[in-house]
């Protein structure tokens, strides 16, 4: 019961946030950025595969350039109504546990990644029929796009954020200053961008994870994808165990 009434409070604090808008435009302008760079791009070019490659563009940007980026400020926001104006010190005055109240966010946080994820989803689709209405000479559409293979794509980037997920929810449960977590994506996305065809940092940089989840879309990788996932999966649990504990723990914020 009372991780039911965290949860309902920490959707009741979105209405005062930007997260709901974030979740919703992050997705949309990933895929508003890749169509727009196409139509005006591939005026003497012809792809075969014109709807794999597009997709592949759209999947490539977001688990490699938007997802670490977005999932910090998607985290500030969710946090920063609890470390403004002493909010901390009247939670902790309810009758209610600390786990709970940490584990609610991070429900939350979920929940808002599988929306824009499914967001994305949608808008790849209609944005791959606006391109081949727009520039059908661009390659091959007859073939139409495999939903299957581009939800099963985003399941798995989305299982493969996991570890972020729970990395930048302590970081931003922790210390009320932004900079730190975006330290943190600034050094991530220099990683990712360097060093994306390095197996060592594919196997232990969580960052990358996202990236080599979608290789059912037709990315290549050497990582085990089963590997992957439980990575991402037992590291999201010890960070939040640990988190937890912490959280826990501390008098103030």
């Amino acid at each position: 019961m009372e991780y039911l009434r965290a949860f309902s409070s920490e959707l009741l604090k979105i209405k005062r946030t930007r997260a709901f808008a974030l979740s919703t435009g992050a997705p949309l302008a990933v895929t508003a950025f890749i169509l727009t760079a196409l139509l005006v791009a591939i005026h003497h070019r012809y792809v075969q595969d014109a709807w794999g490659f597009y997709l592949r563009g759209i999947a490539g940007s977001w688990c490699l350039i938007v997802t670490p980026l977005y999932v910090a400020l998607l985290l500030a926001l969710l946090t920063s109504i609890d470390h403004s104006a002493g909010a901390w010190k009247v939670l902790f005055s309810q009758p209610i546990s600390r786990p709970p109240l940490y584990l609610a966010k991070l429900a939350v946080a979920l929940l808002l990644l599988a929306w824009s994820q499914f967001v994305l989803a949608i808008s790849s689709v209609i944005g791959g029929f606006l391109l081949s209405a727009i520039r059908p000479h661009f390659g091959d559409f007859h073939r139409g796009p495999d939903i299957t293979k581009l939800l099963t794509a985003l399941l798995l980037a989305y299982l493969a954020s996991l570890l972020i997920i729970a990395i930048h929810l302590w970081l931003s449960v922790r210390i009320a200053s932004f900079v730190l977590s975006l330290g943190v994506v600034i050094l991530a996305e220099m990683a990712n961008v360097l060093g994306m065809h390095q197996r060592a940092l594919q196997v232990y940089w969580p960052w990358l994870y996202p990236v080599d989840a979608i290789q059912a879309l037709g990315f290549q990788s050497d990582v085990i994808l089963s590997h992957l996932i439980a990575a991402s999966a037992i590291g999201a649990t010890i960070v939040t165990a640990l988190a937890v504990w912490d959280f826990s723990r501390r008098e103030a914020f």
